[in-house]
């Protein structure tokens, strides 16, 4: 409802500048009953506009959660992957390094055998 039209339903209503509802004729009551279907008129108008955009809002949220999702899920995978070659790394370095002790410790009985043959 534009300017206009709301000032003419509030003038409508104040111009008739009913005191008293006997004095109420029937086109008193015909301007009224035509005051009311615009007024309906424009609700409704306001409605199916906030229907409308209620439903772009609601489309919006969904798309904004599936896209957040979206991302999450991406981010829980990378993680997960980056999780799984550290893993193996460690793995790995461990392997290195239980293999060095292991040589370590070889080479360290080799010795302490000759010591105890030389003497």
């Amino acid at each position: 409802m534009n300017g206009r039209q709301a000032g003419k339903i509030t003038n409508g209503v104040h111009a008739m500048a009913i005191q008293d509802p006997d004095d109420l004729g029937d086109d008193d009551f015909e301007a009224l009953d035509q005051e009311m279907d615009q007024l309906n008129s424009e609700l409704d108008k306001m409605e199916n506009w906030s229907t409308s955009l209620h439903d772009k809002v609601a489309d919006l949220l969904k798309e904004t959660q599936e896209k957040n999702k979206a991302i999450a899920s991406a981010y829980t995978e990378e993680k997960s992957s980056a999780n799984n070659e550290n893993s193996t790394t460690v793995n790995d370095n461990e392997t290195s390094d239980k293999t060095t002790n292991d040589n370590d410790k070889s080479t360290t009985d080799k010795n302490d055998s000759k010591k105890k043959d030389d003497k």
